[in-house]
């Protein structure tokens, strides 16, 4: 009994090891046509991946895999000047934006960021920050600050800076200030919102 069941754990890590073999090797297949520009190639490996991987997403390995290829697929989409198919693409994937990783919640907001859409990359923001699954997130933080020195700062939008760092619901306090305290670090603001911003650290300070 015992060897029937080593057998059938060897034959299975064998199994996953084939897999994972297939999945790098399409994953750098893909990043080799985006790199010599043959985004069409590209972009027709990358949905060819999603739609064989989707369904098996389950396990560890090819939701990573899955991650990767998404992203090189937005980046094709991009190449190719159809970034207005990028977002229902991954809505698609994911089952919605604030289900999808982090990094590729990250790469849809520089991509509409970058085209100055700033309506949707604020649709982006709150839709993803506003999921309580990714509060306790490492690239929580990294994503919020992204939508500051993207989206709130280039469109001079300085009074909106506190509300939309109140409004995520995955900043402690302690949280708030520290990005705050950054923001005055590394932008020069105006002097009318300079105020505000002070009065709202040392509201935090009394908060905690």
């Amino acid at each position: 009994m015992a060897m029937f069941e080593l057998r059938g754990c060897i034959k299975r890590e064998h199994m996953e090891s084939k897999r994972n073999k297939v999945y790098n090797e399409t994953i750098n297949r893909a990043n080799d046509c985006l790199l010599y520009r043959r985004f069409d190639e590209c972009l027709t490996i990358c949905l060819e991946s999603v739609k064989a991987w989707r369904n098996f997403t389950e396990n560890e390995n090819v939701a990573r895999a899955m991650e990767t290829i998404v992203a090189v697929t937005v980046q094709a989409y991009a190449e190719l000047g159809r970034w207005q198919e990028v977002l229902p693409f991954v809505t698609q994937v994911y089952n919605g934006i604030e289900d999808c990783p982090p990094l590729i919640a990250q790469l849809c907001l520089l991509l509409h960021a970058r085209l100055k859409d700033y309506v949707t990359c604020t649709v982006i923001a709150g839709i993803w920050l506003k999921n309580p699954a990714n509060g306790h997130r490492p690239e929580y933080r990294s994503l919020a600050e992204q939508y500051v020195y993207r989206v709130l700062l280039p469109s001079s939008k300085w009074e909106d800076i506190e509300p939309f760092l109140n409004s995520c619901p995955g900043f402690s306090s302690s949280l708030q200030q520290s990005v705050i305290h950054k923001i005055l670090q590394n932008c020069h603001l105006t002097t009318s919102i300079l105020p505000r911003l002070l009065q709202n650290i040392s509201h935090l300070h009394y908060c905690m």
